[in-house]
């Protein structure tokens, strides 16, 4: 994957590539493939501001995967915004920074994905749990997001509550197990081996034929919740 160190010349071309896109003819051929230029450009810093979470590598997968697809909302709102802002602050004598918008798009969308495990009970509570989460999650976020964590918290939960039903018991206990395990793991670079391990563990307790029939339990268990999360929470901004 293409990645270039963010340089103020790196900045100037992520720029151009933006107010190509935003200035191509809508849904025309030409702005998917600018676009497509453009995230050449910046998916591998997107891992990278993902990578450095509390969150396993498939979560962090999802997270440039969402911040993609805020990208190319409603026909690529999100770039002409920042286009807009970009021509306020040069004539207010400032600098703008994709890079800084970019980064507080990424963990925003960690914050959100740590928020749901969190008080679904699917991150560990235990004291180390929750020093990793304080010191690599929480201390990184932004002033606005922890308020938007605050609160979102009560409402997220009894969100989280509803989707967890639609789950049955053989899958909230793959999930959980799979959580409990990633929580355990160490840093010693045997992290492939420690997931194999742990979905081996999960066939044993369910009595499943495989760990490659654990994984794809414990992988739509986790689509499935996300899916509903989604679910009710669009149901309750429609209902407000």
């Amino acid at each position: 994957m293409h990645k270039t160190a963010w340089s103020d010349a790196f900045e100037m071309e992520c720029e151009a590539r933006i107010l190509k896109v935003v200035s191509a003819p809508q849904a025309s051929a030409e702005k998917k493939r600018e676009f497509s230029a453009l995230l050449s450009l910046v998916l591998g810093h997107i891992d990278r501001f993902s990578a450095r979470s509390w969150l396993p590598e498939d979560e962090a997968a999802s997270v440039a995967l969402c911040v993609v697809a805020r990208l190319e909302r409603e026909n690529y709102k999100n770039l002409a915004e920042f286009t807009r802002r970009a021509v306020e602050e040069r004539a207010a004598g400032r600098r703008p920074s994709f890079e800084g918008w970019l980064r507080k798009l990424s963990k925003w969308e960690i914050l959100n994905r740590l928020n749901k495990l969190s008080v679904s009970g699917l991150l560990p509570n235990d004291e180390r749990g929750a020093e990793i989460i304080d010191n690599k999650a929480a201390s990184q976020s932004l002033p606005l997001e922890k308020l938007i964590r605050m609160q979102r918290q009560k409402l997220e939960h009894t969100l989280l509550e509803e989707a967890v039903k639609h789950l049955d018991d053989r899958q909230r206990t793959a999930v959980v197990l799979y959580w409990e395990g990633k929580s355990n793991q160490t840093e010693d670079g045997k992290r492939r081996e420690q997931t194999r391990a742990l979905y081996e563990d999960i066939r044993e307790r369910l009595g499943l034929d495989s760990a490659v029939a654990a994984k794809e339990l414990v992988r739509g268990a986790r689509q499935k919740l996300d899916f509903w999360l989604e679910r009710l929470m669009q149901a309750e901004g429609a209902g407000r």
